[in-house]
């Protein structure tokens, strides 16, 4: 029983661990709409000449260019 405590202990700090080094780093996460996700673009029956012509696809979504105060 206390190898199956030490295990789940030492798996709750390492995930802490890591949680830590992406709040120092800076990482940011945002919620984007999915109209806006090129994810999405490329997950519908979209034809490949359409996804040549979309900058969302090849640059991201606009938002992402942009300062947040804006």
């Amino acid at each position: 029983m206390n190898h199956t405590t030490n295990t789940r202990f030492a798996q709750q700090k390492k995930c802490a661990n890591r949680v830590k080094n992406i709040h120092e780093l800076g990482i940011r996460f945002r919620f984007v709409p999915a109209c806006d996700d090129p994810a999405d673009v490329g997950s519908r029956e979209c034809p490949p000449e359409e996804l040549q012509e979309n900058p969302c696809w090849w640059n991201g979504p606009e938002l992402l260019s942009h300062d947040e105060a804006e």
